[in-house]
């Protein structure tokens, strides 16, 4: 797997989110899957357009967490 279409957000800036809430929804060979949050903060920024293909691991969205993200073993 090399890149997935981003096919919609699930969120906007300033929203906050939980951890494993959906961020986006990607197809990847047909499939649509939900990106989930690896853990709790508030959306600061989404760098992709619906239809935009997205190479795996490329930074798509930022947001900044909610309190100490390795203390909920989450790194």
């Amino acid at each position: 797997l090399i890149e997935v279409e981003l096919v919609r957000w699930l969120v906007r800036p300033g929203d906050a989110v939980s951890r494993g809430q959906g961020l986006a929804e990607v197809m990847s060979d047909k499939a649509t899957m939900e990106v989930p949050a690896p853990f709790a903060g508030t959306v600061t920024g989404l760098s992709a357009a619906p239809g935009t293909k997205v190479k795996v691991g490329q930074v798509f969205l930022t947001y900044d967490p909610v309190g100490d993200p390795a203390a909920d073993g989450t790194e």
